[in-house]
């Protein structure tokens, strides 16, 4: 079945979303196997899977390492020989290349240390076995450190001075508050951050360095963000990357299985006062509609003396629904953010049409001057696209400004000027 209105711009294939494989992987990815997940993942195995398929799926959704150890543990001899050795393969390879990005975290730990830079790890292995308590169950592949933006010039230069270097230039830097640095061999890629993208959110670091754990890692303990700020970190990471949500969802999961205490008044307080509530409630309904986590009692005591964020969390509920759409549908190439289908944004078609991506931004932004700034920005702001079609020298790269407003309006105004011509008929 193949639905377009006026909110959908690319076809979709509303029953991909609904075959045997998706659910055998929501089931695998679930941070807890109940006796009625158990029931019916025997009974999905025992259907004609696509193993090929799913192979692909988990990894396109960074799933495969929660996939195979569920699998493995329980189900090994319902899944062919061949196919669970690659899995077994892929989480070998996982484990041994994640304990060597730890090893050289702490390498790097050490020498800002001796520096005196105060430095914190995110993500990667922190994440992992703050999430999981096991570094093979999660993938990643670079390292994310945060430092205070006073110290990021010389922390940026002391380990360009080990053997690292840049990879973009100052304004892509100041755009994502981050360098990305690669060592001199290629193998490990480092995240320099002094801030937390992306840019439009604005979000205040001080909640993130106020709110630390420490966890033991190889020999030693470390320093991360807590339970509750990796939390609100995952669900802003799938917001920035919708394409990815499965699998920030699967962390969250896990994270939230593993922390059982977790402080879920504080972790309200902080998306309020970091002002991405609905970001977090929208993360927080999708892992209970995929994976099945139980709501916290906190959150439903919110929402019923809160008449407008209990209408909010109703919206952004129905548009979950979407989600699993956008997530396993196999026509869309172009990824289709649950955002799009809400009313929220009548004026997310014609946006679309500049050309403006991360749009579903914008949905959860209440200010119109933000939006406004928003939209200007993404607009007037050069692209990797527009660089390839005109080469410029260093010294005129400010005609790229110009450059972009002309040729989205060449490429874009007749479309625009034909849909509002028909909609005025």
């Amino acid at each position: 079945m193949v639905q377009i209105s006026r909110f959908h711009l690319l076809p979709i294939e509303l029953d991909r979303s609904r075959r045997p494989e998706i659910e055998l992987l929501l089931c695998c990815a679930r941070p807890q196997i109940d006796s009625a997940t158990d029931e019916r993942i025997k009974e999905l195995l025992l259907l004609d899977i696509d193993w090929f398929y799913l192979c692909n799926l988990s990894r396109r959704h960074r799933a495969t390492m929660k996939m195979y150890w569920n699998l493995n543990s329980s189900y090994s001899s319902a899944v062919p020989k061949g196919i669970l050795a690659q899995l077994r393969y892929r989480y070998r390879k996982n484990l041994l290349n994640n304990l060597f990005l730890v090893q050289e975290l702490q390498k790097l730990l050490e020498l800002l240390k001796q520096k005196e830079i105060s430095a914190i790890p995110f993500k990667g292995p922190a994440l992992a076995l703050s999430a999981y308590g096991n570094l093979g169950l999660r993938w990643f592949s670079d390292l994310d450190i945060l430092v205070r933006k006073e110290d990021f010039p010389r922390t940026k230069e002391l380990l360009l001075s080990n053997g690292y270097r840049s990879l973009h230039d100052s304004k892509h830097e100041k755009m994502f508050f981050q360098a990305q640095l690669l060592r001199h061999d290629g193998l490990v890629n480092v995240d320099l951050h002094y801030g937390i993208p992306p840019q439009h959110l604005q979000l205040n670091c001080e909640y993130f360095w106020d709110d630390l754990e420490q966890i033991s890692i190889e020999d030693g303990l470390i320093s991360t963000f807590s339970p509750e700020a990796h939390a609100l970190l995952l669900c802003v990471e799938g917001y920035k990357e919708p394409q990815q949500w499965l699998g920030r969802i699967i962390d969250l999961a896990a994270l939230i299985r593993l922390h059982q205490g977790m402080n879920w008044e504080r972790i309200i307080a902080m998306a309020k006062g970091l002002k991405i509530d609905k970001i977090f409630y929208l993360g927080l309904l999708i892992a209970h509609k995929l994976l099945d986590i139980e709501l916290p009692p906190e959150f439903i005591e919110m929402l019923k003396a809160d008449p407008v964020k209990r209408g909010l969390v109703s919206k952004l509920s129905r548009q979950v629904d979407d989600l699993r759409v956008e997530l396993f549908g196999e026509t869309c190439s172009i990824p289709i953010t649950p955002f799009t289908y809400s009313r929220l944004l009548d004026q997310s078609f014609y946006l679309e049409l500049l050309d403006l991506h991360h749009l579903e931004n914008l949905a959860v932004t209440d200010r119109l001057s933000d939006r406004i700034k928003y939209c200007t920005s993404c607009a007037m702001t050069p692209t990797t696209t527009d660089r390839d079609l005109l080469s410029l020298p260093k010294s005129m790269a400010f005609l790229y400004y110009l450059f972009r407003p002309l040729r989205l309006f060449g490429k874009f105004g007749l479309r625009l000027y034909r849909h509002y011509f028909q909609l005025s008929r």
